[in-house]
């Protein structure tokens, strides 16, 4: 039987804090980080790290389905200024 999702959560978080994905994540803001002054909208936008970057220059909308990462985000992460997180919870 395969991992329940929080342990495939939990693994994918590990990973986005590693060394390999922290380079990711500045490879990615040091192609964002022109973008300025600009309305965003993030879907699908996982545990925050694009959205709180671009929210630092931008107003930002994060929208994320999972309840479960957007709780994991809001515990390791401060919304940006311009940073709105909103969900859409399935019925």
């Amino acid at each position: 039987m395969g991992k329940s999702m929080n342990e495939e959560m939990k693994l994918y978080y590990d990973y986005t804090i590693s060394p390999l994905g922290k380079l990711f994540y500045n490879t990615i803001f040091e192609q964002l980080q022109n973008i300025k002054h600009k309305e965003i909208l993030d879907f699908g936008s996982g545990f925050g790290f694009t959205s709180n970057f671009l929210a630092q220059n931008n107003n930002v909308t994060a929208i994320e389905i999972d309840k479960t990462m957007i709780d994991a985000a809001e515990k390791t992460q401060k919304l940006g200024k311009n940073n709105t997180r909103k969900s859409i919870l399935q019925k």
